[in-house]
């Protein structure tokens, strides 16, 4: 019983220090859209103001 633990926790570990190696790091990479408004979608009066004007606070 207690080799199987040991063993589970190695191979753990093992292949989290292998992913880390490969590929940088533990976190995801993801980027965000761009802010292009969307041509007319933007032009509607109020509806296109309240879409494309807003801040998301990580500027």
């Amino acid at each position: 019983m207690t080799t199987a633990i040991t063993l589970v926790l190695f191979g753990q570990g093992l292949t989290t220090y292998l992913y880390c190696q490969q590929f940088g790091s533990m976190t995801a990479r993801v980027t965000g859209l761009s802010d292009d408004p969307i041509p007319l979608v933007s032009k509607i009066p109020v509806l296109g103001k309240v879409l494309f004007t807003q801040c998301n606070g990580l500027h």
